[in-house]
């Protein structure tokens, strides 16, 4: 996804961590996007979709393994290879 990233209140985001330092097994949350906390700019809040995922809090530094779906595909296609 283009950073820095546009995010719309209602949309689902995918955050992507991985498990390992070679990057080859994700670990892939959803989250519906809710806005920003108390209206100001800079942290976002995140409800979760998943049963075991928790909500989020982020700052704006954080944004960057947040994807929409067309995003998420290219993130997971660039490490596909990567193993």
């Amino acid at each position: 996804m283009t950073r820095p990233i546009k995010l719309v209140i209602g949309q689902i985001y995918y955050l992507v961590q991985y498990q390992d330092p070679k990057r080859s097994r994700p670990i892939i949350s959803s989250y519906t996007y809710k806005g920003t906390v108390n209206g100001k700019p800079g942290t976002h809040f995140f409800e979760s979709i998943g049963i075991s995922d928790a909500n989020v809090f982020l700052d704006d530094g954080d944004l960057k393994d947040v994807y929409d779906i067309a995003g998420l595909e290219r993130e997971l296609q660039s490490h596909d290879h990567a193993s």
